[in-house]
């Protein structure tokens, strides 16, 4: 066998060989190998050639050399009984890698395509690129300077094709393609659905209520009736037929149904093609009330997480103001600063402070 599903030009091989003898393995058989290739006339060039008993050997491809390599292999065991085998395979320059982000693709969508090398460097190289669609009408073609870099087109809103072609190819300084390679994407049909519970937990024999939505993935119309198969996985599967394109469905977990992770489904299947969708669920003979939604998707430990959040921002805040306002009192000269009134007993009443109302003055004295 050998060590690499593929080889180009400079690697280095390595060949593991087993002798047998029936269905048993022979050891320590007399191993002589041959590696050599092919030229145009169909002479025989010598890559390497040796002889070993350790059940394995390497070899080296000339960094020039591009095309078919044989390898023979002949071994003898110890009752001096022969058996050989050829093999053949290829030697490449390079590989190019083009690496769609979507394999199928609905009308509007951005394609981005990666576009890499594999195997030797290829001097002053010009990497090329090209998109045709299912009738042959060129999209889009270019270029790009740097390896690794990704390009990208727009799958048109109407007309969509149903599927593009994606080439890339490398030339080399004199203008030889030493690369090429092309990857097919095709539009999606038919249609999806994607379905919500109506929350994260349930006990067993508890009903769930699944709310579905079924729509087109491409131009074309939904069907007029679907037949929806849906349930838990290990429960009693239901079947229903309907019109209605979204709608609610109701499943009851199994009475038997473990603690930890369910999952609920719908599939449908028409002449227009089929769909399913699966969501997963907590299952909790005793559910934890702290982790049970409260509000929406909110469960109760995380209000009051929030709660506490809101709490602390709160003190943290009235913190930073009588700190603030400590600071550029003490920054105040002395006469500036607030002072502290004196204490009550300071003061004296009104009634001690003024002079009385009525005070007696002597009488005047007599006219002459």
């Amino acid at each position: 066998g050998f060590d690499k599903p593929r080889y180009y030009s400079g690697d280095t091989v390595t060949v593991t060989y087993t002798a047998l003898r029936g269905e048993a393995i022979e050891e320590n058989v007399n191993c002589e190998y041959r590696i050599y290739y092919l030229d145009s006339d169909w002479h025989a060039h010598y890559i390497a050639a040796g002889t070993t008993s350790s059940g394995q050997f390497t070899f080296t491809i000339p960094s020039d050399l591009v095309g078919e390599v044989y390898i023979n292999v002949e071994v003898t065991d110890s009752d001096g009984i022969e058996a050989q085998r050829t093999e053949m395979f290829g030697i490449f320059r390079a590989d190019i890698l083009l690496t769609p982000d979507k394999n199928q693709y609905r009308p509007g969508d951005t394609i981005s395509v990666g576009y890499a090398l594999a195997g030797n460097p290829v001097p002053n190289a010009a990497y090329y690129y090209e998109i045709e669609d299912k009738h042959g009408n060129v999209v889009k073609r270019g270029s790009i300077s740097v390896l690794g870099e990704a390009f990208t087109f727009t799958v048109p809103d109407a007309n969509v094709p149903d599927s593009y072609t994606i080439s890339g190819y490398v030339t080399d300084g004199s203008g030889e393609t030493v690369a090429e390679n092309s990857v097919t994407i095709t539009k999606l049909t038919g249609y999806m659905i994607v379905f919500t519970l109506d929350k994260p937990t349930y006990r067993p024999g508890e009903k769930a209520t699944l709310k579905y939505e079924i729509t087109s993935l491409d131009d074309t119309e939904i069907p007029d009736m679907f037949t929806l198969d849906y349930g838990f996985y290990g429960g009693q599967q239901r079947s229903t037929q309907t019109s209605k394109a979204s709608g609610k469905l109701t499943v009851v977990v199994p009475d038997d149904a473990a603690d930890g992770t369910g999952y609920f489904y719908i599939f449908s299947s028409e002449e227009l093609g089929s769909a399913d969708a699966q969501q997963q669920a907590n299952i909790r003979a005793e559910p934890n009330p702290l982790a049970e939604p409260v509000f929406g998707d909110i469960t109760l430990l995380e209000l009051i997480l929030v709660v506490l959040v809101i709490i602390s921002l709160i003190f943290g805040f009235m913190g930073w103001r009588l700190g603030k306002k400590a600071l550029s009192e003490s920054k105040l000269p002395p006469w500036k600063k607030e002072r502290p009134l004196p204490e009550p007993e300071n003061f004296k009443e009104p009634s001690e402070q003024l002079p009385p109302a009525e005070e007696e003055f002597p009488p005047p004295p007599p006219v002459d």
